[in-house]
């Protein structure tokens, strides 16, 4: 941005002529632009469209700040019983991309064309952040936002960036359509990536965000975000996708802090950074992102990582906009609504409003197309020319393209309910906050993964008794676990819905989930080698405040595990064996363990819980097995 705001008034009157059918009358056609920025303003040009969508474009020159231009006005053919529509064009130098005025109409019959004033604002400092975690999660929830900030308002213009987090990576399926390979190679990966990123840009342009650096791509692995932020936070432990086989950013234009060779490697500390640089050099004022509620658990972990940076970059003063893709209870078969039936191209329904998903409370914010014009392209009835079903188009990669011979044809093998075109809706659905201060109200503060200490009295807790418990608890907790057994988790909460989810060493699979209602307590049983394990605590449903604790996760050793090993398996069964002694028979001293009643010897009775607990061969025994 440069200096202070000078306001330089500039009146052209222009002078329109064109072929026209023999329906067309000649009248005055006046445009007057009114530029108020302290910038020179380049390229603008007047498109200008009749009732029969006809039209031709009129170029403008370039005006410096202050300056004043005029030119004489003269008749232009138009239909005389129909609208004519003129719409300004122009480009900003401080925001490097084009703004579009909102289309001015006139009826040739009952209004004079002379009266079309379009005003150049001030560079606005209204400044609109999205993060999508994948290509395509940007249209799909954010279409009408962004045009909107772009298009909608011709006095309060803002500067849209959008980020996305990872390349889309590991969509199995629909690198196989497109490729038409059934079991995709590394390659074939990290090609449907760049493809998807071209695919992006597409869309961004349809919508008016025209200039690439504006479109921001992170380059981090599909499915594989939790990873980075539990498992694979520092450089300690980089990750590598079992996808596309790399451990560090490959795409040629993907987003880079630095130019260290650490700053491309696949882990949290890198994702966390890349966007704190981001917030720190675009400082928006309102911020878009997935919600942690979301059911696709990168859209989650998109969250977690940015909530961080968030707080690092110290921008807790932005606006925060949530928004959900993947509905919580609901399959894509069900929501965005309409359900899907037979008919798939019934499911885009750009003149319906989308309704709450399952598992959600009542959004607290919606941005509702009707405040765009009513000749906007995002509001138009059909779908074949509505623009945010044209741009959820450009996801060819996604929707079911494919190629044949070189070339890309249609088909609706991935996207065959429909799932991403019933996101054209008349309105997009958001959840607000997601921090409340620099404390964020008493809940644990960011970096999200936190340890959990083993206390005096055994137990593995964190209390919050007094804390108003907020809609967006997504907390992350690192358990250390000293040794093989048997875990008792206790989870007691008050006034909430709350769930628990415990990950493996690794942070990839989940070992037990439950969640709870009301004042309550709940019990999970976990059989865990010695090793870190990564614990998640969320909200279930709408909560109503209160508080949660972990408590009693002492361990036990799992009966009949003789080895160790976290199974009971044939190794356990020979060992078994070889301690049987028959009823009323002592059996030997270093057979003790094999006595399961206990009652000082090892016989079919004893052999009965044994079979209860068997698992096989490598198999997690069942949690209900116990002495």
């Amino acid at each position: 941005m440069v200096g202070p705001r000078l306001v330089c008034h500039l009146g052209f009157v222009l002078t329109l002529a064109a072929t026209h059918p023999a329906s067309a009358e000649t009248a005055l056609i006046a445009i007057h632009v009114v530029n108020s920025d302290d910038d020179t303003c380049s390229d603008l040009a007047c498109s200008i469209n009749r009732n029969d969508h006809s039209g031709f474009t009129l170029a403008l020159p370039a005006v410096a700040p202050g300056a004043t231009v005029m030119s004489g006005a003269v008749d232009a053919e138009v239909d005389a019983n129909g609208d004519t529509t003129v719409q300004l064009r122009w480009w900003d130098p401080d925001y490097q991309q084009y703004h579009y005025s909102e289309p001015l109409r006139r009826h040739t019959v009952d209004e004079p064309l002379s009266g079309f004033v379009f005003h150049i604002p001030p560079s606005s400092e209204r400044r609109v952040l999205i993060v999508a975690p994948h290509p395509d999660d940007e249209t799909l929830a954010h279409a009408g936002v962004i045009y909107h900030a772009l298009h909608g308002d011709h006095l309060r213009h803002a500067r849209v960036w959008v980020v996305v987090v990872t390349s889309g990576d590991a969509y199995t399926s629909a690198v196989a359509n497109y490729y038409q390979v059934s079991s995709p190679t590394a390659l074939d990966f990290r090609n449907s990536a760049l493809a998807r990123h071209a695919e992006s840009l597409d869309a961004m342009a349809r919508l008016g965000l025209t200039h690439s650096n504006d479109v921001l791509f992170l380059g981090y692995p599909d499915q594989g975000l939790r990873s980075l932020f539990t498992s694979n936070y520092d450089m300690s432990a980089v990750y590598t996708s079992s996808f596309t086989r790399q451990n560090e950013k490959y795409d040629p234009d993907a987003f880079r802090r630095d130019a260290s060779p650490e700053s491309i490697k696949y882990t949290g500390t890198n994702v966390v950074q890349d966007l704190v640089t981001i917030l720190s050099s675009f400082r928006p004022s309102e911020v878009y992102v997935s919600d942690p509620r979301d059911s696709h658990v990168d859209h989650a972990y998109a969250y977690l990582c940015f909530d961080t940076a968030l707080r690092a970059a110290g921008m807790l003063s932005a606006t925060l906009y949530r928004e959900i893709i993947h509905a919580p209870q609901q399959s894509s078969t069900y929501w965005p609504n309409p359900a899907y039936a037979t008919d798939r191209e019934a499911r885009c329904t750009p003149t319906l409003t989308f309704e709450t998903p399952a598992g959600m409370p009542v959004p607290d914010a919606s941005f509702d197309f009707a405040v765009i014009s009513a000749y906007s392209p995002i509001r138009r009835a059909d779908p074949a020319t509505n623009l945010k079903r044209l741009a959820i188009d450009c996801y060819k990669s996604q929707i079911g393209w494919y190629y044949s011979g070189g070339v890309l044809v249609p088909s609706t093998v991935i996207d065959s309910k429909g799932y991403l075109i019933s996101f054209a809706k008349s309105n997009e659905l958001f959840w607000l906050g997601g921090h409340d201060g620099p404390d964020n109200n008493g809940w644990p503060a960011s970096p999200g993964v936190q340890t959990l200490e083993q206390s005096a009295s055994g137990q593995l807790g964190r209390q919050y008794s007094d804390s108003p418990l907020q809609q967006d608890v997504h907390d992350v907790w690192r358990l250390t676990v000293p040794e093989t057994g048997q875990m008792r988790f206790c989870m007691e909460t008050t006034g909430s819905d709350l769930g628990l989810r415990l990950y493996d060493r690794d942070g990839t699979t989940l070992l037990a989930t439950f969640q709870q209602g009301g004042s309550t307590e709940s019990f999970a049983y976990v059989f865990c080698a010695a090793g870190t394990y990564y614990v998640e605590v969320f909200i279930a449903d709408a909560g109503s405040g209160g508080s949660y604790v972990f408590q009693d996760t002492s361990l036990s050793v799992l009966p009949c595990d003789f080895d160790r090993d976290c199974d009971v398996d044939v190794d356990d069964r020979n060992m078994f064996e070889a301690c049987g002694s028959g009823p009323g028979l002592p059996y030997a001293v270093d057979c003790a363990e094999a006595d399961l009643d206990p009652d000082g010897d090892v016989d079919q009775t004893d052999f009965a819980v044994f079979q209860r607990c068997y698992s096989g061969e490598s198999v997690t025994a069942d949690p209900n097995c116990s002495q």
